[in-house]
């Protein structure tokens, strides 16, 4: 009897740790081509799903046209992208008062100052003016 048990201690001892057992975790995101709400599972040990980048939500600006934005440029869109915003064009017509329009402009600039540093609307629009240059959509005189 005693043999036994000692045989199961040894055995219980060698068994995986249970934090080596894959674990799971879920992170609920929109679809970038839906815009539905999705949930993603990633597997694997601690270690690796901490260190799974999260893709932050952008930040949108408001802005009544879309003159000098490059929208339709890839370059310019990626170049937004990775500065963590993006423009949100509202017509005249739609029914957003001035005031919360200036209001969501001011917050949405100040969270871009502290996450960009200061001057990262001049260092966007260098970026952006130099992918209109490239393909061909602005020619300086």
């Amino acid at each position: 009897m005693k043999l036994l048990l000692y045989i199961l201690s040894i055995g219980i001892y060698f068994l995986p740790a249970p934090t080596a057992v894959a674990q799971v975790r879920k992170l609920k995101e929109n679809s970038m081509i839906t815009g539905k709400s999705m949930t993603i599972s990633i597997t694997g040990n601690y270690k690796e799903i901490i260190n799974t980048p999260i893709r932050k939500q952008p930040v949108f600006l408001y802005k009544r046209d879309s003159k000098g934005l490059s929208l339709g440029n890839v370059c310019a869109e990626q170049a937004m992208e990775m500065y963590g915003f993006r423009y949100e064009i509202v017509p005249e017509r739609h029914n957003i008062s001035r005031r919360k329009y200036f209001f969501h402009n001011f917050g949405a600039n100040i969270k871009l100052w502290f996450n960009n540093g200061p001057f990262w609307k001049a260092r966007v629009q260098k970026i952006i003016n130099k992918c209109r240059q490239m393909s061909g959509d602005y020619v300086e005189e």
